[in-house]
């Protein structure tokens, strides 16, 4: 049993290649088909993606200068062989292995779709935070666990943008190729990925329909390294506490450096974004 992935990217293939070295190192990577759907401003910055295709070669890349976004993503669904879509933004990192495997996520998604709207790796009882940047906090999870480390909530309980009740989000969450390929979902159009997001959040008719419960992890294993943003309408704040530029990260990573995947391990993850400083390996 196999998950497809989705991963947009825009000049940011530093940040990918650590997303995708985490993968790898914490997860079963290859029990997913991974589509990496990439855009660059300058050649510099495709010549980031080239280096990362030679590490991940089995990973599926798009163009979107060849397409529009949202049809590159309906059509990798809509051909998708399996019954598990999954999502990730490329400024996430598993800094942890999941308690739960690929193909157990696939069995919750697929079988319990019913039941469930989907499957998060970014939340948990330890996301208690809201917003890291001012230390808000969320509403108490009350959550009871349904099987070994996996918990359940009714999502429906909480506010619609704090992030128990975010039902949709492109950061390491997972739903069923049923729900995504349903009229409700499927017709929207969307030109970045944020779009989707505020499109499916806010849709009364859809939130009404949907399962009330959700799925995750006792504890998180995906956040987001906030230190920098590639979206034009700064909606969400990014390197506030530690901020790297794209070019900045780019350079590095031409000259052969790696962000280091150890450096996040031990930190206390108590929010779904966060931001952390970069600490670099040695050149490959």
């Amino acid at each position: 049993m196999r998950v497809t992935c989705i991963i947009p990217s825009l000049n940011r293939a530093c940040q990918l290649d650590l997303l995708l070295r985490s993968i790898r190192e914490n997860w079963q990577m290859n029990d997913l088909d991974i589509h990496v759907i990439y855009k660059y401003d300058e050649l510099e910055y495709l010549d980031g993606y080239a280096k990362i295709s030679e590490d991940f070669p089995h990973i599926k890349w798009h163009a979107e200068d060849l397409g529009v976004f949202s049809d590159i993503i309906k059509n990798i669904i809509k051909k998708s062989k399996n019954s598990t879509i999954g999502f990730f933004v490329d400024d996430c990192v598993m800094f942890r292995k999941p308690s739960i495997s690929v193909t157990e996520v696939d069995r919750c998604v697929s079988i319990w779709n019913d039941m469930y709207v989907g499957f998060s790796l970014r939340l948990g009882q330890n996301t208690i935070v809201q917003n890291y940047l001012t230390g808000e906090l969320q509403h108490t999870l009350q959550a009871r666990e349904v099987m070994y480390n996996v918990v359940e909530w009714n999502w429906k309980r909480y506010p619609r943008t704090s992030n128990y009740g975010y039902w949709f989000s492109w950061d390491g969450h997972f739903y069923s190729k049923e729900l995504l390929t349903s009229d409700r979902v499927f017709s929207k159009y969307f030109g970045i990925h944020r779009d989707l997001e505020h499109q499916l959040i806010t849709d009364n008719e859809l939130y009404v329909s949907l399962p009330n419960k959700m799925l995750a992890c006792k504890a998180s294993s995906v956040f987001v390294n906030t230190v920098n943003t590639v979206q034009t309408d700064g909606a969400i704040p990014a390197g506030v506490k530690y901020g790297y530029s794209t070019k900045q990260l780019n350079d590095r990573f031409l000259a052969g450096d790696r962000i280091s995947l150890d450096s996040f391990t031990g930190h206390p993850i108590i929010s779904c974004h966060e931001e952390f400083p970069l600490v670099w390996t040695g050149k490959i």
